[in-house]
């Protein structure tokens, strides 16, 4: 949805990345606003062991193109750690865990719970420093655009509500997310249910027994068994540490990762007309690193530090006329520069050598009109006629039967909505747990279309054949069951408007297209 890239601020004369939102999906509102709320909310909170954002703003027309200005720090991830040198020593992981907590508790007391704590969102400064980043999904207490009953976040570090109804967690979601991150750095290890150690210990063999019940209460299944807030889960792990045993020779956090070699080749085809053309002083490789003044010619995004007048930004110049035909990126608007005469420029006439003025020429006589030729005529006309009156009313078929198909879906959608406790139920009732979530988690995951289509009629069948392998008879599976079969015939009925004529030509011409299975 975002790339990163190094840039060069010219103002502070350094180095800063920059988080872009991608044109294809800033062109999706709720993409875009769930974008611009992470970036706001990120820039109003300051602390040593958060990513600090120093400017927010946009970029390009059509769609507008959110960006954030953040603090550059290149070298790498706690993952990325993990990974290059395998567990982290005791101590070493507990004092990473407890720089988050402290930029954590900046975050809880401004309402913010994160939702998405794991290693992979901690970057390390060049002097071991942790810092928290990625904001996409926290739910602030001024505003939400989460879904009731929707699942957001990453499946082995979110808590079991947070699966259920990822809006209605509170500041302990994020508690479980960091007792299952200090987990995966003792153990080096796929983080999968942790709450199940409550029932099976075996769970945290080859963890300091000092820290084992810290993070047993940290990953309780009920949030009420766990710690009530970040103030307490510090104080567990500070006991905890001062019953460890000191740390083997190990290299510092700020070795996570190797610097990455910069390319020289300058072309960003993902921004292709969201860059302004030779204005500043920094420019860009394929790898996404801006270059240096010295080494290509520049090109910058219309960045401006805060606090400088309107007038002081860059002067962002007209993009370049873009290539024709079928070479033109996806979110460039054809018919608008089609309408422009940009597409298709008139060629150049040479001058006409005449000496005679247009005045003093005689009016040309008007041919005259055969009869066969205006027999052919009317002719034409009564068949243009026919054909009009043959495409409008396939034209309406078409549409009428795209938007059946589209309010099916999403009622199939509707009946989706919030299966946690059905799911539950099923897992009680014998049914395994990866078979049901698997699919369901697979769909949520999934916001394109018609994958997204596919994936909840998957789950659909998944429901169906779950509760009759138990012998359960459920209203609500029975729903979205008839909800399937109500979509499937919908789509069977939208794909016979489209094929044959004149229904396939419309739909080849881009009537009545909509994103569903074929």
């Amino acid at each position: 949805m975002a790339a990163v890239y190094r840039v060069w601020d010219t103002h502070a004369e350094t180095w800063r990345a920059a988080k872009v939102m991608l044109p294809a999906f800033a062109r999706r509102k709720r993409l875009r606003a769930r974008f611009e709320r992470e970036a706001h909310t990120m820039a109003r909170l300051h602390h040593p062991n958060l990513v600090r954002v120093v400017d927010v703003g946009t970029i390009g027309h059509g769609p507008v193109v959110p960006f954030m200005i953040m603090e550059l720090l290149p070298g790498g991830t706690l993952l990325d750690w993990v990974r290059q040198h395998g567990k982290l020593p005791p101590r070493k992981a507990v004092a990473a865990v407890m720089q988050i907590c402290e930029g954590v508790r900046v975050a809880h007391e401004a309402g913010v719970v994160h939702r998405d704590i794991k290693p992979h969102n901690v970057l390390v400064t060049a002097d071991g420093q942790c810092k928290l980043a990625d904001f996409g999904i926290a739910r602030s207490h001024d505003g939400d655009l989460t879904r009731t009953g929707s699942t957001m976040g990453t499946l082995g570090y979110m808590p079991p509500e947070q699966r259920k109804d990822a809006k209605s967690v509170d500041v302990r979601a994020d508690i479980y997310s960091l007792g299952a991150t200090l987990w995966y750095l003792l153990a080096d290890e796929t983080v999968i249910d942790l709450f199940l150690c409550e029932d099976d210990p075996s769970r945290l063999e080859g963890i300091p027994r000092p820290l084992r019940s810290v993070i047993q209460s940290a990953v309780a299944y009920d949030r009420s068994g766990r710690q009530p807030d970040i103030d307490t889960l510090v104080g567990d792990l500070q006991y905890a540490d001062a019953q460890l045993p000191p740390d083997p020779p190990s290299p510092g956090l700020q070795e996570a990762l190797a610097p990455t070699p910069e390319s020289t080749d300058a072309h960003f085809p993902e921004l292709e007309g969201l860059l302004a053309e030779p204005t500043g002083p920094a420019s860009h490789s394929s790898e996404g690193h801006w270059q240096s003044p010295e080494s290509s010619p520049s090109r910058s995004l219309p960045y401006f530090m805060p606090g400088q007048a309107s007038q002081q930004r860059h002067n962002i110049s007209p993009m370049p006329t873009p290539l024709l035909g079928d070479d033109l990126p996806d979110y460039i608007d054809r018919q608008a520069l089609s309408d422009e005469g940009r597409l298709h420029p008139l060629p150049d006439l040479p001058p006409v050598d005449d000496p005679t003025p247009d005045s003093e020429l005689p009016p040309p006589p008007p041919p005259p009109l055969p009869t066969a030729v205006l027999g052919a005529a009317v002719l034409m006309g009564v068949v243009t006629t026919l054909i009009g009156v043959w495409l409008v009313m396939a034209a309406q078929g078409l549409s009428a039967a795209r938007a059946d198909a589209l309010a099916a879906r999403e009622g199939l959608y509707a009946e989706l909505h919030g299966l946690g406790d059905v799911v539950e139920e099923l897992t009680v009732r014998g049914v395994p747990r990866t078979d049901l979530e698997g699919p369901y988690f697979a769909y949520l995951d999934t916001e394109q279309e018609p994958q997204r289509a596919i994936a909840a009629e998957q789950v659909a069948r998944t429901l169906q054949r779950a509760a009759d392998d138990v012998e359960r008879t459920d209203e609500r599976v029975d729903r979205v069951a008839a909800a399937r079969v109500r979509f499937q015939r919908a789509v069977e009925d939208w794909q016979g408007h489209t094929s044959g004529m004149p229904g396939g030509l419309l739909h080849t011409l881009g009537f009545g297209a909509a994103e569903l299975p074929r």
